[in-house]
């Protein structure tokens, strides 16, 4: 595991995302513009009520310019009471 990593897990847990994994990153298209990696974790009680579980998928675009990034996620939240009756949008 690199620093990279190893911070990423750090922040992840001090914004109340327990247990955070991610696999690597995998390249979408051959001249890697777009990578794509799926992460888990569990919200703590001081962010969910309910013990629930989040996985999602990230990906990365590099952007027309070449001079930054675009980031798209899709998050399922899991053990939600009724959460089949609601979206939550990232606005990350």
């Amino acid at each position: 595991m690199d620093e990279n990593e190893n911070l990423e897990e750090r922040v992840m847990r001090k914004m109340g995302r327990l247990n955070f994994f991610a696999t690597p990153w995998e390249s979408l298209d051959e001249d890697k513009t777009t990578q794509q990696r799926r992460v888990s974790y569990k919200l703590s009680n001081r962010i969910s009520l309910f013990a629930t579980n989040v996985t999602c998928i990230q990906q990365k675009n590099v952007c027309d310019d070449g001079h930054g990034l675009f980031f798209d996620e899709v998050l399922t939240l899991h053990d939600v009471p009724f959460g089949d009756n609601f979206q939550v949008p990232s606005l990350a």
